[in-house]
């Protein structure tokens, strides 16, 4: 068997003092050649567009210094970016779970702004399971109530999701919540790590479905009060980039 590669062409710049390496105008063509035939595994000789090949830079989470360079990409400045931190130490307080967390008053008004979250489970096989939800958060806790709606879905009976399996074998689960823009000062992600748990029918299930339906108005007509909801005491948060910025 023979191995052609052509059409590569590289540049590499690597930025002193923070550690960025640059990629940019490589374009690979490959063809496998046995015996007669011959398969072509990319074309080589396809005309280029020098636009596609231009890399698009994403935020940095790496912590950068303060008098590193701005980067500049395809007419985007992204200026030196605080690394992602976790939040611990003295906002640790006394609960049922040993990395319960105060959420910050920030944090909190983060995620009240935003209007879904990625939940992610841990599967029988060890996989993570991320799914969208909806969610409210206790006024008085750092406590997160997602619900088992009655949209449609494979199992009827709610304790027979997958979400909810993987909650009765491994209690650990993430949250994702971000804030996307155009403008990339304003990008930001919060991350909660907790434990979840499946709260029946009870004073506090009944407000976390009130505060549900007055966040949410199409759940005014979903079967939630006889439903359970998954509980997530909040343990360790981490965040990135500025979570109230500037108007």
């Amino acid at each position: 068997m023979a191995v052609d590669v052509v059409g590569v062409g590289a540049t590499l710049a690597l930025g002193v003092g923070i550690g960025a390496l640059d990629v940019a105008g490589v374009g690979i063509g490959l063809a496998l050649a046995t015996g007669d035939g011959r398969i072509a595994a990319g074309d080589a000789d396809a005309p280029v567009d020098e636009a596609s090949q231009r890399i698009q830079a994403a935020p940095r989470t790496t912590t950068a210094t303060t008098n590193a360079p701005i980067r500049t990409h395809d007419r985007l400045v992204i200026r030196p970016s605080v690394g992602a931190r976790p939040r611990d130490g003295p906002r640790r307080r006394p609960g049922k779970h040993d990395d319960a967390m105060t959420l910050s008053d920030p944090e909190r008004r983060f995620l009240a702004s935003t209007r879904r979250a990625t939940l992610v489970t841990i599967a029988r096989d060890g996989h993570p399971r991320p799914i969208p939800i909806c969610f409210v958060l206790a006024p008085d806790a750092s406590v997160l109530y997602t619900p088992l709606d009655d949209k449609p879905k494979r199992a009827d009976d709610p304790r027979a999701l997958a979400r909810v399996r993987d909650i009765a074998a491994d209690p650990r689960v993430s949250i994702l919540a971000d804030r996307w823009d155009e403008d990339w000062t304003r990008l930001a992600w919060l991350r909660a790590e907790g434990h979840a748990t499946l709260l029946d029918p009870c004073p506090e299930h009944a407000t976390a479905v009130a505060a549900l339906r007055a966040r949410y108005p199409q759940y005014r007509t979903h079967r939630l009060d006889d439903r359970p909801v998954i509980r997530i005491e909040i343990g360790r948060v981490t965040t990135w980039g500025a979570l109230e910025p500037e108007p």
